[in-house]
């Protein structure tokens, strides 16, 4: 959306200064000036310090684009913003000249108020939608003061609707006549277009107020049509999108993911092709995905006369979700040219067969996980499938001895499709060696050998359990426990608090320690399950050497040499085996490095936490992990959001010098799960305060839940039969329970996290606050104010401009995610809107 600001500005005639004077003038402290060039009193162009930087002749410099006020003005302004990019963080400014080419003002966008205009053009469309005569009976005439691209369309609305509208400000004199609208104050309705706010020059200042927030009565029309089933997500079922893309020969997907090459097998199995792949980042010459290019959108706009475009993370388009709003914005309307696709159905992971069936296949990678793909391929009866060992890492393969892959021989051709098997790692790197992070390196060789059709699909964690092949997962009665159980708590919600408590437990395993073995144990057992018993325990040393960091613990040698002793006894058991059952023999071993022999493991539930995994992603490891044979459990846990927050404000204050939004963004978040749904696999929900005041309750009904018998030792926080604590508190202390940070946040600072959070506290039963019970400029206004940890010493210079900018654009999301919960009645909290 087009807002027009006043800013002071250097005004200079032709000639009077050379590119190298102007550059040395910003680089005096003045990198935020503008400098306008005449010659006489006719307008030239603006000269910025980012445009300085750009090109070495004046002529370059200067800025010549602009626009004349009048009703062309928005559209014109529009393509100026879709087609230059801004620099070094600066706002991209547009002069605004008068019929006599005066220098007027500058144009800027608000991206935020894209969403009323998408919502004006959509209730313009049906004169059966409730308007503004509906909902606001009460008033005669609205009078709209200030001038902007919202207050334009917001006039257009109304006199469509019959109500009389009056206009204030010098701007709208250029724009159109000016209505006089004689009526009583109070049946006057007043909308105040830039705010009421005393206003600055300063552009940047300006810019974390958008004017979205002053036309409320048009989210509330909408909403009211909503709410009376006027207006949906979707325009139809799946079968009508299906019928509409069938037509169409220029559809794009946004997106590179693994979701968004979903999409792409799910319309190919229904007979839609497309055309090309979107991304945002994409710097790649020639980069392919699935046979398809990958391009920028500026690209792609360039390249495709009427592209239709699929959104497929997002759902509630209605609500201007997944840039719903944005895409409306430069002519793709929604349901019409731009398409959630979640909204019609969600998306299934097929491993991409439809795509795949009828091309040659080229693995590159670990050669233990392309083994993995290679038997799926086969299996889905792909024939056409070859191993590169692109990075000379597997000698048997180079030697032509790996029997079970046949070794690509020719070059890649245009039907080729190269499938990258590399394991992924949580995200901590202090655990993995940068040797072992090295996807980019494969990408980096395949590209030289000229091969842009490529996808790291089957590097995705959920992707690479899914090709797991069929078979019993516990078949050997001797590695299989009663239970396993994933800890998926949350930072600073009682992950060390449960894992200690258990770690003393005579029917729990649990490998105590953060590192390599705990984190990376999936990707592990998943290659060493491709090996001989006889080559496992020396694969899995190797395995370690070249990929763990940071990692002590088999620094002492007696430990290791009982690891390795035990070890050595359990792969006797078999003459294979599967991933799982290595999963539960690393579980028994450790156990017995540290003394304690499990001599029946059908009597023992693993409790096993991946501390550096994103949650949910470590929920999808359930998928690895179930089975008939065992109970298998997910523990969560949750806890008051702005005690939480104040727990990890002072872990990471005193640990790290975060930078000040990265501080920032966990405040105003919260956790929204994936709810993904397996057949022999449950979850459930503790909260962290309930354990910390009434353990033993609590552990008697978590006992009950995972198949576990009661024991003393849940009463207290061990490490190794050690009494542990953390940061000073030890078992169940309740001080963290009450402790409200008083150092990081006020007793206003609490209100706006029960309040921005309001969709988590409220599920939990915690405080919350509606964002119903404020106006929406009311609610701009009060997260614009500083917090009290922004007065610590280690925050006062870290705020710069990028930063304040960055900050209120995610406010400003959640705000918006909180209204949708509060309106529609969602739990967002396990219904997430973007996957």
């Amino acid at each position: 959306m087009i807002r027009f600001s006043d800013k002071e500005v250097i005004s200079i005639q032709y000639g009077e200064a050379t590119r190298d004077e102007m550059l040395h003038y910003f680089l005096k402290g003045n990198r935020e000036e503008l400098i306008c060039v005449f010659d006489g009193e006719k307008y030239l162009g603006t000269v910025s310090y980012a445009s300085c930087l750009r090109n070495a002749d004046i002529q370059e410099c200067m800025q010549k684009e602009h626009a004349v006020l009048n009703e062309t003005v928005w559209n014109v302004c529009r393509r100026f913003f879709l087609q230059h990019q801004s620099l070094l963080g600066e706002t991209m400014l547009l002069p605004i000249l008068n019929k006599k080419r005066q220098l007027v003002c500058f144009a800027w966008q608000d991206e935020e108020a894209d969403r009323e205009i998408r919502m004006l053009h959509e209730l313009a469309e049906d004169n059966s939608f409730l308007n503004f005569k509906d909902l606001k009976p009460e008033y005669a005439a609205v009078t709209i003061h200030g001038c902007n691209e919202l207050a334009w369309e917001m006039r257009k609305y109304l006199i469509k609707n019959g109500i009389p509208v009056h206009t204030e400000g010098e701007l709208w004199q250029e724009l159109c006549e000016i209505e006089k609208c004689n009526v009583l104050d109070y049946r006057n309705y007043d909308i105040w277009a830039e705010g009421a706010h005393q206003k600055s020059k300063n552009i940047e200042e300006e810019k974390l107020r958008s004017a979205s927030v002053e036309f409320e009565c048009i989210n509330e029309i909408y909403e009211a049509n909503r709410k009376a089933g006027r207006i949906s997500d979707a325009a139809g079922d799946f079968n009508f999108l299906v019928k509409k893309l069938q037509k169409e020969k220029e559809i794009i997907i946004l997106g590179k993911h693994t979701r968004s090459m979903d999409a792409y097998d799910l319309l190919s199995a229904n007979g839609i092709d497309i055309c090309a792949f979107c991304a945002w980042d994409e710097g790649h010459t020639g980069r392919m995905l699935l046979g398809k290019p990958v391009l920028p959108l500026n690209q792609i706009r360039e390249r495709y006369r009427d592209p239709i475009f699929i959104n497929v993370a997002a759902k509630y388009s209605a609500w201007g979700f997944g840039d719903v709003d944005f895409y409306d914005y430069i002519g793709y309307k929604r349901n019409k040219k731009y398409f959630l696709l979640r909204d019609y159905t969600e998306i299934p992971e097929n491993n991409l067969i439809h795509i795949l069936a009828d091309k040659r296949l080229i693995l590159a990678g670990n050669p233990y996980l392309c083994q993995r793909v290679y038997k799926w391929c086969k299996k889905s009866g792909i024939s056409e499938v070859f191993y590169w060992d692109v990075l000379e890492e597997n000698a048997a393969a180079a030697e032509g001895k790996q029997a079970a892959m046949p070794i690509l021989q020719t070059e890649a051709g245009d039907r080729d499709i190269c499938l990258l098997a590399v394991p992924r790692y949580s995200d901590d790197e202090k655990y993995v060696s940068e040797k072992a992070r090295r996807i980019e390196h494969y990408i980096e060789k395949i590209e030289r050998f000229g091969i842009h059709n490529y996808t790291d699909y089957f590097t995705n964690i959920y992707q690479s359990i899914c090709i797991d092949i069929s078979q019993k997962k516990y078949a050997n009665g001797k590695l299989r426990p009663a239970g396993i159980v994933l800890g998926a708590i949350p930072a600073h919600s009682g992950n060390v608090l449960v894992k200690q408590c258990l770690a003393g437990h005579p029917q729990i395993m649990v490998i105590q320690e953060y590192g390599f073995l705990s984190d990376e144990l999936y990707s592990v057992c998943i290659r060493l399950a491709e090996q001989r018993p006889e080559n496992i325990l020396s694969a899995f040393w190797e395995l370690y050497q070249n990929e763990s960091a940071n990692d002590d613990l088999f620094s002492d040698n007696h430990r290791k040499e009982l690891f390795n002793r035990k070890m050595a006894e359990l792969l006797k058991l078999d003459r294979s085996f599967t991933s799982q059952e290595l999963f539960v023999m690393f579980h028994i071993a450790y156990e017995a490095m540290f003394g304690r022999e499990i001599p029946d493991p059908a009597k023992m539930v693993i409790y096993w936490e991946p501390h550096s995994w994103n949650r949910n992603l470590l929920r999808d490891l359930a998928y690895w992990l179930e089975s008939k044979d065992i109970q298998g459990h997910t523990f969560a846990a949750v806890r008051n959001g702005y005690i939480k927050n104040g727990s990890f404000s002072n872990d990471m204050s005193a640990k790290y010098q975060w930078p000040w939004f990265k501080f920032f963004m966990p405040i105003i978040s919260y956790e929204q799960r994936n709810r993904k749904e397996y057949d022999d696999w449950d979850e459930f929900t503790i909260k962290f305060e309930d354990l910390k005041m009434n353990p033993r309750e609590e552990w008697k009904r978590i006992c009950r839940k995972i198949g576990i018998k009661f024991h003393e030792s849940l009463m207290e926080t061990t490490y190794h039969e050690e009494r542990a604590e953390m940061n000073g508190i030890t078992g169940f202390d309740l001080k963290p329970v009450y402790n409200l940070y008083e150092k990081y946040f006020s007793a206003f600072d609490l209100m706006r996290i029960t309040l921005i959070t309001a969709p988590f506290q409220k599920k939990y039963g915690y405080p919350h606050v509606s964002c119903l019970d404020f106006n929406r400029r009311e609610l701009q206004e009060m997260f614009l104010k500083k917090w009290r940890w922004e007065d610590l010493k280690e925050f006062k210079n870290q705020k710069d401009g990028a930063a304040i900018w960055e900050s209120q654009k995610r406010v400003r999301q959640q705000l918006w995610k909180a209204r949708f919960a509060e309106v529609e009645n969602i739990d967002i909290c396990s219904n997430q809107l973007f996957l």
